[in-house]
């Protein structure tokens, strides 16, 4: 059994621990702003952030979800873009984005969002 957050969701699942993360969240979780690009971890399309406690702190890092086991999420904190999405209003770094016209057709951007907050949380 493999067990984690998603977002502030708690999972269990008995799927395939060899799965894609990617796949977990767009297909099992129904989660689509995580988005499917080259599979390869080049484009970062699909990242997401992964929080590990540590000396009682969680550290955010950013990884590309389409070549990370599901298996290696067990126990950890697992925040897509749908996660740092504020209800009413543009997070700080997506706020950036817009003010800067800082976007192309929009498809990464859900990827550069995430990795950008992972950037802001470490530093």
């Amino acid at each position: 059994m493999i067990q984690f957050i998603l977002n502030n969701k708690i999972i269990k699942t008995s799927s395939n621990s060899g799965m894609t993360l990617l796949d977990f969240i767009r297909e099992k979780e129904q989660l689509k702003g995580t988005k499917i690009g080259c599979r390869e971890g080049d484009c970062g399309a699909c990242t997401v952030l992964v929080g590990t406690l540590n000396k009682n702190k969680i550290s955010y890092q950013s990884i590309t979800s389409c070549i990370y086991p599901l298996g290696n999420a067990n126990g950890k904190h697992i925040v897509t873009i749908e996660g740092i999405n504020l209800t009413q209003d543009l997070n700080s770094v997506q706020q950036s984005l817009s003010d800067n016209h800082a976007t192309q057709c929009g498809f990464c951007t859900p990827g550069f969002v995430v990795s950008l907050t992972g950037y802001v949380l470490r530093n």
